[in-house]
């Protein structure tokens, strides 16, 4: 055993304790604990030496003899902080929160910039799944002790799942790494709406004209915020803000534009460090004091009910998302109907892609509206309405509010509707009362045959899912059985999903939602491409690029409405390919445009009607080939009858009118 020379000047006793710091900060905690015992067996009531073998038996998980020593040693230096927040660790250690986290307010008490004890406060918080706590108390750490770079760390870790705080998280993440902390660099930069601290920088961003990434199939223009007055002829996603503190907040609070994500500082910079702390904590001020708007917001429209007038048309409110791919036009489509139904209407939607709506505007907006009836496109979002508000909940997805089958607070005003019996038995099982059938419907205004000259070509409009299977490599086994099945016209029964989750020990809902939906849309496509030497073929949508074998016939993606009424006119033929449903929006458009669907067949598992005459339908690749020279026995266009938004907008208001004469005893 190799010892530090020995100090002539020191005792005995001190060579001793200073061997024993030696091996301890080595690492050599067996050794140093051995020294520690020794020493203590002549000095037992020492607080250095209780509070070290504290720490040894700490860091050797022995928490008991840890809390024990180092309380002890608190005994004997009741004012000393480091000790009293070591003390508070070991109590941790043994999950008592409750007396750990009084043993870091006494450290604090001590001393009130001690950030390490806020630190394993928050800690303990975040145990207990305390996290709005342990926020504040990390926040009160880097406020008190600005230098403390773990606060900086566990914080940027807190916030990471918090919609709309990316700008803490990304300025957490900075001072973390300055401090000394490992916080792994991004691995790619790609564009986010930043606040730089110089007007210049802000600009010369700003003319790149950059796309940030918003959703995998959505982006918007990359904002580039600065503090000071706005220039002249600026881009229109330049954005001065006021430099006064409630100026500045104001603008946050209230706006429309998406909020920024990161702030370009330079943290070597004590300035630009200063410039950054502050506008970190004004866009914090704002988004807070957006929340609690947004809380008062809808507990005024909670109090302030509509009234159901007789002979005045009923009020109907939406609000949707460009950054959804479908739900937005379902939503702006239905909205439509109810018009054409002498409602009066209202959309909350952004207006270009630089704004981002959320719950506030949202509340704003329906205040203002006054909405009998209110549609939600799957989610319930049904808290704080007026007793006597109609809510329209229309699911069309396994959402994981309905998948995780726990209640949800359905209203005696909610109406629910599913498109298939999946989601029926879903919704049902969170407590759901009545689910009503509605399946997806199509614009009949837009969606027509216009009785043109039809090329002889098959499209499909719809996008791959091969992207969403490159995340699951675990799947591979039993995506490639499900291929297998495919390929040999198989069907996915009820009794062979629960065998290949138990065999494979996969999700049977995974298998069934996400795997099965690829295996069928992409390889139905790629069979048809396969078939391009017998007829002309394009395909629409999203990601087919990546797919070398469907790439050569990919035509892009198209904007929803004419663009594919357009194409659905120009085609003898259009593939629907899903695994269960034979009511999609998509069979319903292409029908209604005179296209004939070739459909995969399903009727083992859909939902009647069938269209048995009005559709060819495949299972095979043969059977696939041989659609494309036959006719069906019935116009397709007869399976749209009574399936347009307008019709469901009836059925919604005839159900609306039933419930109300009910209540009154009419």
């Amino acid at each position: 055993m190799n010892y530090p020379p020995a100090d002539p000047n020191q005792t005995t006793a001190e060579q001793l304790l200073a061997t024993a710091k030696h091996h301890h900060e080595q690492g050599e905690l067996q050794q140093a604990t051995t020294l520690y015992e020794q020493l203590l067996t002549a000095d037992p009531r020492n607080p250095e030496l209780l509070h070290l073998s504290g720490l040894a038996c700490l860091e050797q998980g022995d928490y008991t003899t840890a809390a024990k020593r180092i309380s002890l040693a608190t005994l004997r230096a009741p004012d000393h902080p480091v000790l009293i927040t070591n003390l508070g660790l070991a109590l941790l250690k043994q999950q008592r929160f409750a007396a750990a986290i009084e043993r870091f307010q006494d450290a604090i008490r001590l001393q009130p910039d001690h950030g390490e004890a806020y630190f394993h406060w928050a800690h303990a918080l975040l145990l207990q799944n305390k996290v709005e706590e342990a926020a504040d108390r990390l926040r009160e750490a880097i406020r008190q002790a600005p230098e403390y770079g773990p606060a900086y760390q566990l914080l940027a870790t807190t916030l990471s799942t918090s919609a709309g705080l990316e700008f803490v998280v990304d300025y957490c993440q900075k001072m973390a790494r300055h401090y000394g902390c490992e916080v792994p660099e991004p691995a790619q930069r790609v564009p986010q709406h930043t606040f730089f601290l110089r007007q210049t920088q802000a600009l010369e961003q700003a003319r790149q004209n950059n796309r940030v990434q918003e959703t995998q199939a959505c982006s918007g223009q990359q904002l580039c915020y600065y503090l000071g007055d706005p220039l002249p002829d600026a881009p229109a996603n330049l954005v001065a803000i006021p430099m006064e503190s409630s100026r500045f907040v104001a603008f946050f609070l209230s706006t429309r534009l998406s909020m920024p994500r990161e702030i370009a500082f330079e943290a070597t910079n004590s300035t630009e460090r200063l410039i950054a702390h502050y506008i970190v904590i004004h866009l914090y001020n704002a988004w807070y004091k957006r929340l609690e708007a947004s809380t008062q917001l809808a507990e005024q429209c909670q109090h302030n009910p509509p009234e159901f007038v007789p002979g005045q048309p009923w009020r109907v409110w939406v609000a949707a998302s460009r950054t959804t791919t479908v739900l937005q036009y379902n939503a702006r489509d239905l909205l439509e109907g109810f018009r054409q139904q002498g409602c009066e209407v209202k959309l909350l939607m952004e207006a270009d892609d630089r704004e981002l709506l959320d719950q506030y505007h949202a509340a704003q907006d329906r205040l203002a509206f006054k909405p009998h009836i209110i549609l939600n496109l799957d989610h319930l979002y049904n808290d704080k309405l007026p007793a006597n508000q109609f809510n329209v909940t229309w699911w069309q997805d396994p959402m994981p509010e309905i998948m995780a089958g726990n209640p949800l607070p359905w209203r005696q005003r909610d109406l629910i509707y599913s498109i298939d019996a999946l989601l029926d038995r879903h919704l049902y099982q969170t407590g759901a009362p009545h689910v009503y059938r509605q399946s997806f419907c199509y614009d009949a205004n837009l969606f027509q045959d216009r009785a043109g000259e039809r090329r002889e070509r098959v499209v499909i409009v719809a996008s791959s899912y091969r992207h969403r299977m490159l995340a699951r490599p675990e799947a591979t086994a039993v995506l490639a059985r499900l291929e297998a099945m495919f390929a040999a016209g198989e069907p996915l029964t009820d009794g062979e999903l629960a065998r290949l989750a138990a065999r494979y020990n996969y999700p049977q809902d995974d298998i069934f939602w996400h795997l099965w939906h690829y295996v069928i849309r992409d390889q139905s496509v790629r069979w048809l491409c396969s078939l391009a030497d017998r007829i002309e073929v394009e395909v629409y949508g999203r990601y087919w690029e990546e797919d070398p074998l469907v790439r050569p016939f990919f035509k892009g993606a198209l904007p929803h409405g004419a663009a594919v009424a357009a194409v659905y006119n120009e085609a003898r033929y259009a593939l629907v390919s899903h695994p269960f449903d034979l009511q999609s929006q998509r069979l319903m458009e292409a029908a209604a445009c005179g296209a004939i669907p070739i459909v995969y067949d399903c009727r083992y598992r859909a939902e009647p009607p069938h269209w048995d005459d009005h559709c060819l339908w495949y299972r095979t690749w043969a059977e696939l080939a041989a659609c494309l020279t036959q006719r069906p026995t019935v116009a397709p266009v007869t399976l749209c009858r009574g399936r347009s938004y307008a019709d469901f907008a009836q059925k919604i208001l005839r159900e609306v009118e039933r419930r109300l004469a009910a209540e009154s005893g009419r």
